[in-house]
C-alpha cells in the first residue's frame, strides 16, 4: 500500500492571497521537508511568499509560519 503525503503546505503574499486551494504548493511525508520548503520559497521570492500555512492531515493541526511582516 502507498503512503499517504501527510503534510500540506500553502503559501503566499500577506497582501494579495490567491485564497484556498489556489495557495496551494505541495504535499510532504514530514514536517520537515514541509519546512524546509516554506524556507526556499521565501528565500526565493520575499515579497510572493510572506507566510505559509502547513496542515497536518493526521491531527488536522493548522500550523502558521510568518516571514517577519507585521500582521
Amino acid at each position: 500500500m502507498m503512503k499517504t503525503k501527510r503534510f500540506l503546505l500553502f503559501a503566499g503574499d500577506l497582501q494579495y492571497p490567491n485564497g484556498g486551494a489556489e495557495d496551494f504548493i505541495d504535499s510532504f511525508y514530514t514536517i520537515e521537508e514541509c519546512n524546509v520548503k516554506a524556507d526556499e520559497l521565501h528565500k526565493s521570492n520575499k515579497s510572493r511568499y510572506s507566510w505559509a500555512n502547513i496542515l497536518d492531515l493526521e491531527s488536522f493541526e493548522k500550523i502558521f509560519v510568518y516571514f517577519g511582516r507585521p500582521l
